[in-house]
């Protein structure tokens, strides 16, 4: 019996076809993401390019927001582009000027200590950034340099009660007050 197990281990070492992590395509959880000064931050990647570890399709503007399969042409990861998901956006220079010298490090973990990113968002391999790249000021956001942090932003959507709402609960305050009085 030993031998069998042993046997069926060894042939499974062989024959194990490794598999892709998959983007998850759901919009991001809260944790995913930091909120500052009415926009949201994402660190999205450990890295800034479109296409690792292939030569990729000729035409990149296709695959900004699908995913490149060439069975001739695997990549090690593919970064999508921020409208992969909604409402999310390239940060603009100030933008990140803002996030190197306001927001800070400090600002991407959460209370328990873990880190507050969103690569499995946008990338098909990592799932994970590199903090060391974010310290040496190795940050951008528009694709093109390799081994720098990607970050995505989007406006911060606020709720803005409506002025009949205010209204309508301002007079339910006042018949309340009216009635415990009488």
């Amino acid at each position: 019996m030993k031998f069998l197990i042993n046997f069926l281990l060894l042939i499974s070492l062989f024959t194990v076809n490794t598999t892709r992590a998959s983007l998850i395509e759901a919009d991001l959880s809260e944790d995913a993401y930091i909120s500052y000064q009415g926009m949201d931050w994402a660190w999205a990647s450990p890295n800034n390019l479109q296409f690792i570890g292939c030569a990729g399709p000729e035409n990149t503007e296709g695959y900004l927001d699908k995913v490149y399969d060439n069975d001739n042409d695997v990549c090690a990861n593919q970064l999508m582009a921020p409208q992969y998901h909604e409402n999310w956006r390239y940060a603009t220079a100030a933008e990140l000027d803002i996030l190197i010298n306001d927001i800070g490090l400090a600002s991407f973990f959460a209370s328990s200590g873990s880190l507050i990113q969103a690569a499995a968002y946008w990338n098909t391999a990592y799932r994970t950034v590199d903090i060391g790249d974010f310290i040496s000021g190795y940050i951008a956001s528009g694709w093109g340099a390799s081994g720098y942090e990607t970050f995505y932003v989007r406006d911060h959507e606020t709720v803005v009660s409506e002025p009949s709402s205010l209204l309508l609960f301002s007079l339910m305050i006042c018949l309340l007050a009216f009635r415990l009085r009488a």
